[in-house]
């Protein structure tokens, strides 16, 4: 990832190679919640140019994210579970996409003043080279506020939403520290999160963060859909004080679950 000022331009680009094992839930009549275990061998190639429109700190820009997957079930079946077909076992996904962002922070890594808002949507589709056709709309702001020279607050608010059929892999997920990255999933996703950095030294910090969530499932109600919670604490050490880089460890506990995390910069970036 770069920045070129002269131009107002800023981008990233991305290609690795992944094998990752990753858990995924449903709910089973009679049953209950059961976990579904797989093994995903992926290509991901991620692409993304935004210009600044005259200085204003906002950009508009484009995106696209290929995404070649095998995925492995770890987990003995006669037949395959309802939510998985045998399509979705080896899938193609070829995403363009538009965005917009506002971008004001003092900071990219680890910021005590401004704004990060964004807006952004991607679309799959046989033109595109993808083997489903669907689109995911993703909001998200960030506001970080230093109210005494000591003390930073932050708050962040997210929503997705997904339309028409996707993989099973891709469907929006809650994103918060403490919960398990694909257990919570439907056809849109809200959360919101607070977080207080207290600098008690000029290079250690506490941290102290919470935040609330829902998964919306298809014909489910807001109201009536499962309140996800989570809460932790921390610590930084600021490493780096002419870039303002921050790294440290965080714990994290939410309804059911706990995680801990080394952060580097803020805990949220990258946290559409």
């Amino acid at each position: 990832m770069a920045s070129l000022p002269k131009y107002g331009l800023k981008y990233q680009v991305m290609m690795a190679f992944s094998s990752v094992n990753m858990d995924f839930y449903r709910t089973i009549p009679i049953i209950g919640e059961k976990q579904f275990a797989f093994n995903f061998k992926a290509l991901p190639i991620f692409f993304s140019l935004l210009k600044e429109i005259n200085n204003t700190g906002l950009f508009v820009g484009i995106e696209y994210l290929y995404l070649k997957n095998e995925v492995t079930p770890k987990f003995d079946f006669i037949t395959l579970p309802d939510f998985l077909d045998e399509k979705s076992l080896k899938t193609n996904l070829s995403s363009p996409g538009i965005v917009l962002e506002f971008d004001n922070r003092d900071n990219i890594f680890t910021p005590d003043n401004g704004f990060l808002i964004n807006a952004t949507y991607h679309f799959n589709a046989d033109w595109t080279g993808s083997d489903y056709n669907f689109g995911n709309l993703e909001l998200s702001a960030q506001y970080y506020h230093q109210f005494i020279p000591e003390l930073v607050s932050g708050l962040r608010w997210a929503s997705e939403f997904q339309f028409n059929e996707s993989p099973f892999y891709v469907e929006p997920s809650i994103n918060l520290r403490g919960v398990p990255k694909m257990r919570y999933q439907g056809r849109s996703t809200h959360l919101i999160e607070i977080e207080q950095r207290f600098d008690f030294t000029k290079r250690w910090s506490l941290v102290g963060f919470g935040g609330l969530a829902k998964t919306v499932k298809e014909n489910e109600s807001f109201v009536d859909s499962e309140l996800v919670y989570n809460y932790g604490t921390g610590f930084r050490y600021l490493i780096a004080r002419k870039f303002k880089i921050r790294m440290g460890i965080d714990v994290a506990w939410s309804n059911n679950d706990f995680g801990y995390y080394i952060i580097f910069g803020s805990s949220w970036n990258n946290r559409k």
